[in-house]
């Protein structure tokens, strides 16, 4: 097999995924988004050794928490921060694929 001699400076595409950031969002939310996004491949690692913790909670940018409850991981997040600033996602594998389509 012939490889070309440039194939190791090939810049790699990043990853995309079937979410983007919402410019509309409230600042918080789309520097959670943006961190979620960031985060994807450590977020789906993660999921895999921790079976059930499907759910990430962020304040802003920063991860603050990972559950297997998405209400509780809401209340515990209110808790925490009363108002209200703070972003609850779901680790969704499917978004791995985005041009994939179910019909």
């Amino acid at each position: 097999m012939n490889v070309p001699n440039n194939a190791e400076s090939t810049p790699r595409e990043p990853r995309r995924l079937g979410i983007a950031v919402d410019p509309d969002a409230p600042k918080h939310a789309q520097e959670a988004t943006a961190a979620y996004i960031a985060e994807y491949d450590e977020l789906l690692a993660h999921a895999a050794a921790h079976p059930g913790e499907d759910w990430v909670a962020y304040r802003g940018g920063q991860r603050i928490a990972i559950g297997t409850d998405h209400r509780e991981l809401i209340r515990r997040c209110k808790a925490m921060f009363p108002d209200g600033e703070f972003d609850v996602l779901f680790i969704d594998p499917i978004l791995q694929y985005p041009d994939d389509t179910v019909v």
